[in-house]
């Protein structure tokens, strides 16, 4: 499975890491979804409540 950093990904989409950006991640899910090793996308602030939920290694 292909891998990406996170330092690559803020890169792609004009953003910061806060943390490591040496973190990679192999997938993408939805915030109800995401495992440890993927991230996951946040379309609107009505969403963070579900952040202590979820396992996703990152979020954008």
């Amino acid at each position: 499975m292909d891998r990406i950093s996170l330092g690559e990904i803020a890169s792609l989409v004009g953003g910061r890491v806060i943390g490591n950006p040496g973190r990679e991640v192999v997938g993408v899910a939805s915030i109800e979804d995401a495992g440890e090793h993927q991230i996951a996308f946040l379309a609107s602030k009505r969403y963070v409540r579900f952040l202590e939920e979820c396992s996703a290694r990152a979020f954008l």
